[in-house]
């Protein structure tokens, strides 16, 4: 009935010539906005497809199949589609075209007959039935859809319609879901999804999934959730869930289409599936134009002072106004919500519907803290926070990286002259902007520049070694001193400064900023430049393509490489053959849709696609920062360490295999003599380039050296230090660094060549850095016979060992006379040292001299350590240093294990000897820890008795381990089941002594391991915790507290009980005052008790459920064992 009205209507209309219909058997009309098809992600082949959902649908426009560009530059203007019911007013020339969809809520559609000759494709969506034909007065302009069922449609401006920009306001005004409701732990029907990440969240995926996953049709409903979060249900959740303000509760924008709502962070958004799945209408055609903020042209915020408990929305490291903005607007689709988004403190964002008061505005130049995503940004300042008004349009911002350019960086120059000398005072306007032990000069600098983003501050200085401080002046003439008395060195990232001030005085230095270069634009994309140009002017190239020479191998520029540049980074797999045609040939496999014009390489071995160049303040010396060679072709720039070296892809044609031919002779460093090197102190901080523990000799760090620069105008010299740093460096230290003794500073062995210098402790060795085509002699070769240390059979004598005579060469769990050895000889090319030695069994001293003769002492003794490696040698001990003659060998030692042959253990006695009184502080503890047992204090003895001093290791109060060579005397022996009861903590099947008792065993020998602590234990023993007291009785502050703890309970002591009494004597715990623990072998008498109820009702700290006693009763438990671990109070 509904589509025969409507079809007379156009007839009549026809006959009167104000309307044209079209033919009813017209599928698609040139009017109508084309639907692209997109590709289906690949996780979803299984899914149904549109038809099966909708069966019925023969009027449904043809889709036409094609690839939907990234930047969206061709998609169908907004005058073609009103994602949001907005309704755009036709020009003229659309009057004899009317555009009207049909939408049959009850799926009765018919094709129209053939007798309809105008073109009308209506929407008459009127859920009242109300239909009415349109008066004579819309049949010149006609575009209607009516879509909106809040009827909050409005068309936009003339001015907007032909600038072809949506109007900043966002077009969504209200909820229309069925319902917004509040997430509880309680989910009633409910499935949720757990989609992949790269899938765009949207109604219409969420409708899709659910209706895949319920072929019966049993999921009516879907809900969003967070963003993100898709659920199927087939039932609503219960109305007392239901919010009665969805605008703010179900906010959250869908990723996938901005103008659809994707729940909020504890609310879901319901919405029905059959619904949903009734338009064909893609996510991408229906929403239009994304959803973005406007960033605030203004350099001032409105500053206010940060007083309120905000609740942050993002803490970011790359905080900026547009990553702020973007999650407000993320979080707020109807707009209702937020007015204005803020930031403080660098890295913290908010998103906020009011303003604070005008009593917490304060000056906008106090919000100063530049961003980190953006330097040129205001992110709040210290306890300040920085409000911008929050509006939205669909224009999409410029990047920060764009916007920004390179950061805002100090400029300080290797030679810093300081701006003056001042007395150490406090200055008014100065600032404490850091507070660090060491804080580099550079560090300060570039803190005083990143809260400052208004320029304020003129100056900076370090005082006492820890405060940074910016300062806007210098102090007044009259506190001026000559720069002569600020000497006092200071750190720098690079080495130190000389005069930095001191105690008394401050060194003040200029602030300078060296800031991007704000006269060069970001050039225009090759689309921007076409729809820029008239149609009969030829587009102009990029004009730094202009230096792209007749030689391909010549780079257009280099750039410096910075995060979030927008570059398609290749993960190749044999980076070990990277060149020019490598990379091209990589970057054209990847170019199926043409989007990448260039290909770059960095740090040697990564190759890059681009579709633009970087801004041109980006850019770098080729000739330093892309001097890196290509390892398949050693004539061609693979980029820097910091650098990108950019191609065109159009200038490479031929293929890689062709790389070796073109590239000629290979390119390899002289190899200097060994005596023409150059020792130098290492006071710098030197950058360095290759590091190696195991392969480092001349060969390896010059050829680093080498193929960092393909240009030879960035390093003459390279250099090594520590045996194992390689440096590559233009020119030598000042003269004044340089060695008179190459022997003391510059004496370790490389580890690949073991007869070159490869610098030594505080010393760098410098060499000449030449090029050639003759390949060098392997290290191997050159090396010839390696060098090895003759390990002597005993030892030469044991001296005091001082910690303060020299300091330790090598400190190792591992020390055997072997690994001191090797360490001694690495360190000695030039055969300075004539002994070596070991200490405390893990420090190894490298030493030209003995000791003086005073210091001798006995070997068995002072000097009893075994080593941990070979426990058949000493390795001296505490208060001893054991020294051995050092001399080489080209013959390979035998390893510690074969010459050690058996290891030794403990043989732990089943029983003690005796238990003997204990006073705290006498005898010398060997070992203290709190995992104690048998096994460990005996080990400890084994490893400190080389020559069988010790016969006896004793263990007092639990946790005291002592090696004896004797027994006390026999007056003071105790009880074995009173004195020394306590368990040990490792073993409670053990006695370990107690603070009153010392327990004594017999300390022998074995080759054969002894059971662990674990396995010899068995089960272990836990207190059995009674339901109910035994009984209450009177306290009057007496008897043996054996534990006070503000967090007692049954638990607590009942556990500190049994740790104490191994052999059984308590029988018995109790507790008093609510913190006080006794352990008792009998009941008080039955005079002194008292009700539980009145005089014993204190809850215990950690177990309200429990008693502990009061202040005039203690209560009393059975003490009983178990195996089984009890539960915890909590």
């Amino acid at each position: 009935m509904f589509r025969t009205v409507l079809l007379l209507f156009c007839m009549s209309a026809a006959i009167y010539g104000a309307l044209s219909c079209p033919s009813s058997k017209k599928k698609s009309e040139p009017d109508a906005a084309p639907e692209t098809k997109e590709d289906p992600p690949k996780d979803r082949s299984d899914w149904p497809s549109e038809n099966q959902f909708h069966p019925a649908e023969p009027d449904a426009t043809p889709e036409t199949k094609e690839d939907p560009p990234k930047d969206r530059s061709d998609w169908p203007s907004e005058n073609q589609f009103h994602p949001a019911g907005t309704n755009a007013a036709p020009t003229s020339q659309d009057t004899s075209k009317v555009k009207t969809t049909l939408e049959d809520p009850a799926g009765t559609n018919a094709a129209p007959t053939s007798q309809d000759t105008s073109k009308v494709k209506t929407t008459l969506e009127d859920p009242a039935g109300t239909n009415a034909a349109p008066t004579s007065q819309d049949t010149s302009k006609v575009k209607t859809t009516l879509e909106d069922p809040a009827g909050t449609s409005a068309a936009p401006s003339s001015q907007e319609t032909l600038n072809g920009k949506s109007a900043p306001e966002d077009p969504v005004q209200s909820f229309n879901g069925i319902g917004c409701y509040l997430i509880t732990n309680k989910v009633n029907n409910e499935v949720k999804l757990e989609m992949k990440q790269n899938i765009k969240m949207s109604h219409r995926v969420c409708a899709l999934e659910c209706a895949r996953k319920s072929p019966l049709k049993r999921y009516k409903y879907f809900g969003l959730a967070n963003g993100d979060n898709c659920l199927c249900a087939s039932e609503l959740p219960r109305n007392s869930s239901i919010v009665d303000n969805p605008e703010v509760h179900c906010s959250y924008r869908c990723p996938g289409n901005h103008l659809q709502s994707c729940g909020g962070e504890n609310a879901a958004a319901y919405f029905s599936v059959s619904a949903t799945l009734s338009s064909m209408r893609k996510d991408k055609f229906e929403q239009g134009a994304k959803v973005y903020p406007v960033i605030p042209a203004s350099v001032f915020p409105e500053c206010y002072d940060n007083q309120h408990d905000l609740t942050k929305v993002l803490q970011s490291n790359e905080m900026s106004h547009l990553v702020c903005a973007s999650e407000c607007v993320r979080r707020d689709l109807y707009g209702k919500k937020f007015k204005y988004f803020a930031i403080t403190d660098f890295d913290t964002c908010f998103c906020a519907s009011t303003l604070p008061t005008l009593t917490e505005k304060t000056k906008n130049s106090y919000c100063s803290y530049r961003c980190p995503g953006n330097h040129n940004q205001s992110c709040g300042g210290d306890h300040k926070i920085a409000y911008f008004n929050l509006t939205t349009t669909t224009v999409p911002p410029k990047k920060d990286t764009y916007e920004q350019g390179p950061w805002v960086t100090p400029i300080l120059p290797e030679n810093i002259s300081m701006a003056a000398c001042a007395v150490n005072m406090m200055m008014e306007n100065s600032d404490v902007v850091s507070t660090r032990r060491g804080i580099p000069f550079e560090t300060c600098a570039q803190r005083c520049i990143s809260v400052d983003l208004y320029d304020n501050y003129k100056y900076f200085f370090i005082r006492d070694d820890k405060e940074c401080v910016c300062a806007p002046e210098l102090p007044e003439y009259s506190d001026i001193y000559p720069d002569s008395d600020c000497k006092g060195r200071c750190p720098r990232i690079k080495g130190s400064l000389e005069f930095c001030g001191n105690q008394d005085l401050l060194a003040f230095f200029n602030l300078i900023r060296q800031k991007p270069d704000q006269s060069k634009s970001i050039l225009p994309t090759p689309d921007q430049q076409k729809q820029s140009q008239p149609e009969s002017v030829p587009a102009t190239p990029d004009p730094r393509a202009q230096s792209v020479t007749q030689n391909p191998r010549d780079p257009i520029g280099c750039y410096s490489i910075y995060q979030g540049y927008p570059m398609a980074k290749l993960e190749l797999i044999n980076k070990e053959k990277m060149s020019h045609r490598v990379c091209a040939f990589e970057c054209r496999k990847k170019n199926a849709l043409k989007k990448f014009k260039y290909f770059s390489l960095a740090f040697g071995d990564s190759c890059l696609c681009a579709s633009e160049l970087p801004h041109d303040s980006y850019r770098l010396s080729i000739e330093k920062d892309c001097s890196i060679r290509c390892p398949a072709s050693h004539m061609e720039s693979c980029g820097g360490e910091s650098g990108a070296a950019y191609f065109s892809l159009s200038t490479i044609t031929n293929s890689p295999n062709i790389d070796k031919f073109e590239q000629g002779a290979k390119v390899y460093p002289v190899i200097p003599a060994s005596d023409s090197l150059k020792c130098y102190e290492n006071p710098y901080e030197l950058t360095k380039v290759l590091q190696s523990d195991d392969e480092m000799s001349h060969l390896v760090c010059a050829s680093e050296c080498v193929r960092r620069d393909l240009y030879g105008k960035k390093f003459k010299y390279f250099a090594i230090a520590n045996g194992d740093r390689c440096f590559c460096e233009s020119e030598l230290p000042p003269a004044e660094y340089k060695t008179k003794n190459k022997n003391e500073k510059c004496s370790y062995r490389c580890p690949r060549n073991d007869k070159q210098s490869c610098g030594g402790p505080g010393g760098i060795v410098y060499f000449k850095l030449e090029i050639t085509n003759t390949p060098p002699e392997s290290d191997k070769k050159k090396q010839g016979a390696k060098v090895y240390p003759a390990i002597p059979n005993s030892p030469f004598a044991c001296y005091l060992y001082v910690e303060y005579l020299s300091g330790p060469k090598l400190k190792s769990d591992n020390m055997s006379h072997l690994v001191c050895a090797t360490e001694c000889v690495r360190r000695d090319l030039y055969f300075g040292f004539k002994y070596f030695a070991i200490a405390n069994g893990d420090r190894c001293f490298c030493e030209s001299e003995l000791p003086p003769a005073k210091y001798k002492k006995e070997l068995n003794e002072t000097c009893s350590y075994r080593c941990p490696r070979n426990d058949k040698q000493s390795c001296g001990g505490p208060e001893g240093i054991v020294y051995f003659k050092l001399e080489t060998t080209n013959t390979p030692p035998e390893s510690d294990e074969k010459k050690q042959g058996a290891k030794i253990y403990p043989a732990i006695p089943n029983s003690p000897i005796q238990c003997y009184r204990y006073y705290d502080g006498t005898g010398k503890v060997r070992l203290t820890s709190n995992e104690m047992s048998h096994l460990i204090c005996a080990t400890e003895c084994v490893k400190r008795d080389l020559y069988g001093r010790f016969k006896y290791f004793a263990i007092a109060n639990g946790d005291r381990c002592f090696c004896e060579s004797e027994l006390p005397p026999v007056t003071n022996k105790a009880q074995l089941n009173e004195t020394c009861s306590y368990r040990c903590q490792q073993n409670d099947k053990q006695s370990c002594g107690s603070p009153l008792g010392i327990v004594y065993f017999k300390l022998e020998i074995t080759n054969t391991p002894p059971e662990s602590d674990e396995k010899k234990q068995g089960a272990k023993i836990y207190p059995a915790i009674p339901n109910s007291p035994t009984q209450c009785y009177q306290y009057d502050g007496k008897g043996i507290v054996r534990l006070t703890s503000n967090e007692m309970s049954h638990l607590i002591c009942a556990t500190e009980c049994v740790k104490r009494d191994l052999y059984g004597r308590f029988k018995y715990f109790a507790i008093a005052n609510g913190d006080r623990c006794f352990c008792e072998s009998e009941l008080p008498p039955a005079s002194e008790k008292i009700p539980v109820n009145e005089h014993c009702s204190f809850r215990c700290p950690r177990n309200f459920k429990q008693i502990c006693g009061s202040g005039t009763g203690i209560v009393y438990f059975k003490l009983e064992t178990t195996n089984t671990p009890h539960k915890s109070d909590n």
